[in-house]
């Protein structure tokens, strides 16, 4: 699991925790995190649905201040370019060391 790096389960269940890390992986941009983070997910139990909330919810918080009219730093395409190919790969059964991703 990727949270069990800041300690014990604790408050939150696995799911929770693992839903949040993704969350955390795509709002901050961490490329390198975000297929390992859907794949924690779905081992503690997300559902597809679930992840996908998850991921939409993330963007909305990059976007929301752009769509109040402020002057933020845009989301980077790639972040979720990287998020769409590792989810539709992971259901087509793809292995990520062959996935390369031009920009």
């Amino acid at each position: 699991m990727a949270s069990e790096d800041i300690g014990p389960i604790g408050a939150l269940p696995p799911k929770t925790r693992e839903l949040t890390a993704l969350g955390c992986a795509f709002a901050l941009r961490r490329e390198d995190r975000i297929e390992s983070c859907v794949t924690d997910c779905l081992r503690a139990g997300a559902t597809p649905e679930e992840i996908m909330e998850v991921l939409r919810l993330a963007l909305l918080c990059q976007l929301r201040p752009l769509l109040r009219g402020g002057l933020p730093r845009p989301p980077r395409p790639s972040a979720l370019t990287y998020s769409v190919v590792a989810w539709e790969g992971h259901h087509a059964g793809v292995r990520w060391s062959s996935v390369k991703l031009t920009k």
